[in-house]
């Protein structure tokens, strides 16, 4: 099995050529970098590597994941994110792909003029059109309270492939009932977007969603639950690259035991999740 990471954010130390947001939400030096991925390449069998632009670190400077992305396109590919918001945004995605090899489109709620948050800007709408002609990748990242609009997009594009990142943030709950019960409504809300045969589960909030330490044994239920509603054949595994930064209860091979060792799952489901499933949906044409 050659593994597929389908979730790893990318740094620079040259923050002249790629410049930074203010207060940036920054790795330790060295983490994160093309040079530390390429030692945990060696190490854990991962053949490529889907590049998530770090809003966290770069806003809607996409320079990195599109440099990176380009550099690579050879074995890697990459999601963006940009501004829907820009009317230039559609264009800009059109050339990502075409000229970088960037496969994929990050999606989340954005401040509005009147102050909140909206997933439904009007250019949201005009940059999954833009998907659906390219034959990208949308990643929907959200809460649990954003489903219903998620499923809104979903009736509206049901050829659109869809990732639902971190299977929107769902965690284990905290020792008091109200949490429980607040807790396993949300899984259940994810649970029941599987109806949906073009979403995908990015299986990537075990360590992100556990309140104990590793192996984040109180998220296993769960995410048997979510694995055998979607079926292996639309799960797919992702770091947290750098795992210093996103994960640090445990690195990156650690990450990966939890789907060999912990789980429970047999060696079919394992290699769907960690590499076939995402070969089919990143990398068409190579399985």
């Amino acid at each position: 099995m050659r593994i597929i990471d389908t979730h790893a954010h990318i740094y620079h130390p040259d923050e002249t050529r790629y410049p930074i947001c203010p207060n940036p939400y920054r790795p330790p030096a060295g983490a994160g970098t093309l040079e530390h991925m390429e030692r945990e390449r060696t190490a854990n069998r991962i053949e490529s590597v889907v590049w998530i632009h770090t809003f966290t670190m770069y806003r809607w400077d996409n320079s990195l994941v599109a440099d990176v992305v380009g550099a690579n396109r050879h074995r890697d590919t990459g999601v963006c994110a940009l501004n829907p918001d820009d009317p230039r945004s559609p264009e800009v995605l059109e050339e990502y792909c075409r000229d970088r090899g960037i496969r994929g489109l990050r999606v989340f709620p954005v401040e509005t003029p009147e102050g909140g948050r909206s997933f439904e800007r009007p250019g949201h709408l005009r940059l999954w059109e833009k998907c659906g002609e390219l034959g990208m990748v949308v990643c929907a990242l959200i809460h649990a309270g954003q489903i219903p609009v998620l499923r809104r997009y979903l009736e509206q594009f049901p050829q659109q492939p869809v990732v639902l990142d971190h299977c929107a943030n769902v965690a284990a709950p905290q020792l008091d009932a109200s949490d429980r019960e607040a807790r396993a409504a949300e899984v259940e809300e994810v649970i029941a977007l599987a109806a949906y045969p073009n979403l995908y589960a990015k299986v990537t909030n075990v360590v992100t969603g556990s309140q104990e330490a590793y192996p984040c044994r109180d998220m296993y239920e769960m995410t048997r639950r979510i694995i055998a509603a979607y079926g292996p054949d639309r799960c797919i595994w992702g770091s947290d690259f750098p795992c210093e930064l996103w994960i640090p209860k445990t690195d990156l091979a650690g990450h990966i035991r939890i789907f060999t060792d912990e789980l429970g799952l047999d060696a079919t489901a394992q290699r769907a999740i960690l590499e076939t499933t995402a070969r089919r949906l990143w990398f068409p044409g190579t399985v």
